[in-house]
């Protein structure tokens, strides 16, 4: 493992985590837990921490529960695009940006199935 190897496969080495979970294991929820953890721990300098992150909890937490709403992935991965390299004070918000985006890409359908299937006239 080395940066450019990582690199190319568009990911980063980052710190070198690697997590390792049971098949069982939610994603969402794994992932909503780890949202948290990076929201609690920001600073509070930069907006897209200091707004956004609790924002990409609060979408996971409907995730989470069944409730989400079409389009919610597509902004989750927005948010993720957005609070990449370069677009924040330090590597906090790309610290949190890199599983989330990561997560979306490689386990979107069990994003998708925290998606409540409403009615098309209860879809707001």
């Amino acid at each position: 493992m080395d940066f450019d190897t990582i690199g190319q496969y568009g990911s980063r080495l980052g710190t070198g985590l690697i997590a390792v979970v049971s098949e069982r294991q939610s994603i969402v929820s794994l992932l909503r837990n780890l949202e948290q953890f990076f929201a609690r721990e920001s600073c509070g300098w930069c907006t897209p921490c200091r707004d956004g992150l609790p924002w990409t909890v609060k979408l996971l937490q409907a995730l989470e529960r069944g409730e989400g709403k079409p389009g919610d992935i597509d902004i989750l991965a927005q948010h993720a695009q957005d609070l990449g390299p370069g677009l924040t004070f330090c590597a906090h918000a790309p610290g949190a940006a890199m599983p989330l985006e990561s997560a979306i890409r490689h386990f979107r359908a069990e994003f998708e199935a925290g998606v409540a299937h409403l009615a098309p006239d209860e879809v707001s």
